[in-house]
């Protein structure tokens, strides 16, 4: 199946690798959702659907424009840099080092 992406959006370069994002139209358990990705290192948002969903003991309605701006929101939030966190391309160096000991 091929991949739908929305080139609609305006998404941030990858927190980790800086290489460019997607925003990926999908479905998940028959319902439309939206991931947002990296196309190099592939880390991404996780899947956010659209439909009916319980959140803080509440039944709320998730349209599509919400999924995609949850997605979008997900994708394009970081830290503030005041708050003394290393600059994000240097995570994944980071990440590796450490896993290689």
């Amino acid at each position: 199946m091929a991949k739908n992406y929305v080139d609609s959006v305006n998404l941030a370069s990858c927190p980790f690798c800086g290489h460019e994002a997607r925003m990926e139209k999908t479905k998940a358990y028959c319902l439309d959702a939206f991931r947002a990705s990296c196309t190099h290192c592939h880390i991404n948002t996780g899947i956010i659907t659209a439909g009916g969903t319980v959140k803080h003991g509440e039944w709320i309605i998730v349209t599509l424009e919400d999924a995609l701006q949850e997605a979008l929101g997900k994708w394009n939030t970081r830290i503030n840099s005041d708050r003394n966190v290393v600059h994000p391309h240097n995570n994944l160096q980071r990440v590796r080092g450490f896993l290689n000991g």
